[in-house]
């Protein structure tokens, strides 16, 4: 799921839950396919344009979007820090402060 305004954070869940587990668990690969999804859907909706600069306006939790990942598994696995600080640097190219 991606992207998704529409549902209701119950429907999100419910949603989520149909998933079943069969092992093959890759953070990795997740995390990477969250940045890929990351950046496809970035907005700029959360900055307020005040007097020609973007200011991010912490109080405005209603009317601007701020990025959220959600990150489940059913077992473990490795991640290496690269994948991490690349999704990190990511966002901070992409305006996110």
């Amino acid at each position: 799921m991606e992207n998704d305004f529409a549902s209701s954070p119950d429907e999100l869940l419910t949603a989520a839950l149909r998933f079943k587990a069969d092992g093959w668990t890759n953070f990795t690969r997740a995390v990477e396919s969250a940045q890929n999804i990351m950046n496809a859907h970035w907005s700029t909706e959360r900055y307020k344009n005040i007097l020609g600069e973007r200011v991010c306006n912490l109080y405005a939790d209603m009317y601007y979007r701020t990025p959220v990942l959600i990150f489940l598994s059913d077992g473990e696995d490795y991640v290496r820090d690269k994948p991490i600080y690349d999704i990190c640097r990511g966002a901070v190219r992409q305006g996110f402060v």
